[in-house]
């Protein structure tokens, strides 16, 4: 991993329909590369409610009344993140950008910076294996704030890791899972942005069943993924 300042700081962009396995994938990466500042929406919600921040307030009010935050919100919260240094060795930001103009709110606040070089990994499933997974889940926002993969759980009343209780997210709702659907098809529009040949971006994709790389100007058989600091970081990608 490199050291603040150098000249090579990943910017890990993974993105994915509900229940592809984002959330897996950026916390294996997190924990592999412990300096990467990590940026998740769901758990970076979850622990400013638990500290009771107006922030969590807001944010809580305005999805009780729309299925998606306001692009600028994650936006903003990403700027003041790395204004305080969190991603001075690097980020991982999961599940964002949904759209195409917060793509470009990113890229002008943080993904623009030349010393950044950013990989994108897009996880895949079928609409019917997003419904499965995301419609019947619960989770354990104890173990979502304490950054841990969850396990598969679909009828318990507590967590088998850490006793806590489990609940049926809110986001995972029928009206909300539709909404996050056409946001995830939405995103497709954007990926060309980061994986484009002449902007240097590194884009990786893993579909199901048969995990496949796309990377620019060239297709391979899906490895685990690589380290960004072995040759998978490529030329800063743009975003617009």
């Amino acid at each position: 991993m490199n050291s603040p300042g150098s000249v090579a700081r990943p910017a890990v962009i993974v993105l994915g329909p509900p229940g592809a396995g984002k959330s897996t994938l950026a916390l294996g990466l997190c924990a592999r590369f412990p300096r990467l500042g990590h940026l998740a929406p769901r758990r970076f919600l979850l622990e400013e409610r638990q500290k009771g921040t107006e922030l969590a307030a807001s944010a809580f009010a305005i999805l009780e009344t729309q299925p998606l935050l306001p692009e600028e919100f994650f936006a903003d919260v990403a700027a003041e993140l790395a204004a305080r240094g969190a991603f001075e060795c690097g980020l991982v930001f999961e599940g964002l950008p949904v759209t195409v103009r917060q793509a470009e709110l990113l890229w002008d606040r943080i993904l623009g910076d030349s010393k950044l070089r950013v990989v994108t990994f897009v996880v895949s499933v079928t609409e019917s294996t997003m419904h499965t997974r995301a419609g019947l889940r619960l989770s354990c926002e104890m173990c979502e704030r304490a950054g841990r993969v969850a396990v598969e759980i679909r009828d318990a009343d507590q967590c088998p890791v850490c006793g806590g209780p489990l609940v049926r997210r809110a986001e995972d709702s029928s009206e909300r899972l539709v909404a996050r659907l056409h946001a995830w098809r939405y995103e497709l529009v954007l990926q060309p942005h980061f994986r484009a040949p002449e902007s240097g971006g590194v884009f990786q994709e893993a579909r199901e069943p048969s995990p496949v790389v796309a990377a620019p100007g060239r297709a391979l058989v899906a490895p685990p993924p690589a380290r960004p600091d072995e040759g998978v970081v490529g030329r800063s990608g743009r975003a617009g």
